[in-house]
């Protein structure tokens, strides 16, 4: 019993100190994200409707905005910028271009959609896959507001 608690309290005192061990990845980023709001409604079919709505405060200057999505995505809209889809190292990105460089903050809306979210287990429960926050943001993220709509 003495082994065990001693494990799970070095493993919670690693989990404490492993983001402080991690390098910065957002320190070489000129720009962050004040805002992200980010609404997905699902219909009875899996498919969902993703809105995010950023808002992004460039200091004193930017050419490119990368949004990470996840794959599969289609629909998308964009406004407040143009934006080009792209895929690098296995990682799909919505790219936003200024061509005279984006400058103090600027807000953006993207909607996509994105079907079979939903799988049906050997139980037949559902399981629904939706992250939280898309991995491999370049920059900091100050404040999210993350909410899900159901079918009925």
């Amino acid at each position: 019993m003495k082994r065990l608690a001693t494990f799970f309290l070095l493993l919670g005192l690693l989990c404490c100190l492993l983001p402080c061990m991690t390098p910065d990845t957002h320190a070489a980023s000129s720009y962050y994200v004040s805002s992200l709001e980010e609404e997905h409604v699902l219909d009875k079919y899996g498919t969902c409707r993703s809105t995010l709505n950023i808002t992004v405060d460039f200091g004193s200057g930017c050419s490119d905005f990368r949004i990470p999505v996840g794959s599969s995505i289609r629909n998308i809209s964009v406004s407040g910028g143009n934006f080009r889809k792209r895929t690098s190292g296995g990682v799909h990105w919505l790219v936003l271009r200024d061509p005279e460089a984006y400058q103090g903050e600027h807000s953006f809306t993207v909607s996509y959609t994105k079907a079979r979210l939903i799988s049906v287990n050997a139980d037949r429960s559902q399981t629904m896959t939706l992250p939280l926050l898309v991995p491999y943001w370049s920059c900091r993220i100050d404040k999210l507001h993350f909410s899900v709509s159901l079918p009925e």
